[in-house]
Protein backbone atom coordinates (compact mmCIF):
# COMPACT_ATOMS: atom_id res chain seq x y z
CA UNK A 1 0.00 0.00 0.00
CA UNK A 2 1.51 3.38 -0.84
CA UNK A 3 1.95 6.11 2.05
CA UNK A 4 -0.05 9.36 0.60
CA UNK A 5 1.37 12.22 1.72
CA UNK A 6 -0.44 15.31 4.07
CA UNK A 7 -1.57 18.02 2.10
CA UNK A 8 -1.66 20.82 4.92
CA UNK A 9 -4.45 23.96 4.69
CA UNK A 10 -0.86 26.03 4.19
CA UNK A 11 0.60 24.29 1.27
CA UNK A 12 -2.61 24.26 -0.14
CA UNK A 13 -3.37 27.72 -0.09
CA UNK A 14 0.19 28.27 -1.46
CA UNK A 15 -0.87 26.82 -4.69
CA UNK A 16 -3.73 28.39 -4.74
CA UNK A 17 -2.20 31.56 -4.69
CA UNK A 18 0.26 30.60 -7.36
CA UNK A 19 -2.48 29.25 -9.10
CA UNK A 20 -4.26 33.07 -8.91
CA UNK A 21 -1.43 35.06 -9.58
CA UNK A 22 -0.88 33.54 -12.63
CA UNK A 23 -4.53 33.78 -13.96
CA UNK A 24 -4.05 37.39 -12.68
CA UNK A 25 -5.95 37.61 -9.46
CA UNK A 26 -2.98 39.25 -7.97
CA UNK A 27 -4.82 42.22 -5.57
CA UNK A 28 -5.35 40.95 -2.30
CA UNK A 29 -8.36 41.93 0.07
CA UNK A 30 -8.56 41.86 3.11
CA UNK A 31 -5.78 39.96 3.54
CA UNK A 32 -6.64 37.26 6.63
CA UNK A 33 -3.67 35.41 8.36
CA UNK A 34 -3.30 31.63 8.59
CA UNK A 35 -5.91 30.13 11.02
CA UNK A 36 -7.72 33.11 11.33
CA UNK A 37 -12.10 32.76 10.74
CA UNK A 38 -13.44 33.68 7.73
CA UNK A 39 -12.33 32.85 4.16
CA UNK A 40 -8.61 32.39 3.69
CA UNK A 41 -8.35 33.60 0.30
CA UNK A 42 -9.23 36.89 -1.18
CA UNK A 43 -7.72 38.15 -4.32
CA UNK A 44 -9.36 40.64 -7.30
CA UNK A 45 -8.23 40.76 -11.03
CA UNK A 46 -6.01 43.18 -11.87
CA UNK A 47 -8.11 44.68 -14.62
CA UNK A 48 -11.54 43.46 -14.21
CA UNK A 49 -14.09 43.02 -11.39
CA UNK A 50 -13.35 39.55 -10.88
CA UNK A 51 -13.04 38.01 -7.80
CA UNK A 52 -12.14 34.50 -6.15
CA UNK A 53 -12.79 34.03 -2.34
CA UNK A 54 -11.59 30.65 -1.34
CA UNK A 55 -11.71 28.47 1.64
CA UNK A 56 -9.00 25.85 1.90
CA UNK A 57 -9.08 23.21 3.85
CA UNK A 58 -6.32 20.61 4.43
CA UNK A 59 -6.04 17.42 5.06
CA UNK A 60 -6.64 15.91 8.61
CA UNK A 61 -3.68 15.00 10.58
CA UNK A 62 -3.68 10.92 10.93
CA UNK A 63 -3.09 10.94 14.42
CA UNK A 64 -5.32 12.71 15.81
CA UNK A 65 -7.92 11.61 13.49
CA UNK A 66 -9.60 8.38 13.01
CA UNK A 67 -11.12 8.55 9.75
CA UNK A 68 -9.58 10.67 7.67
CA UNK A 69 -11.75 9.77 4.41
CA UNK A 70 -15.00 11.23 5.91
CA UNK A 71 -13.10 14.19 8.04
CA UNK A 72 -12.35 15.19 4.42
CA UNK A 73 -16.04 14.35 3.30
CA UNK A 74 -17.09 16.48 5.83
CA UNK A 75 -15.26 19.84 5.60
CA UNK A 76 -15.88 19.95 1.56
CA UNK A 77 -19.71 19.51 2.41
CA UNK A 78 -19.29 22.00 5.41
CA UNK A 79 -17.18 24.57 2.61
CA UNK A 80 -20.04 24.15 -0.03
CA UNK A 81 -22.88 25.08 2.59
Amino acid sequence: MAKTKILSERILQNFVLRWLGKEGYSIPIEEAFFGEHGVDIRRKHWRYDRYWLVECKGDPDPAKVKNPGSRRENSFRTALG
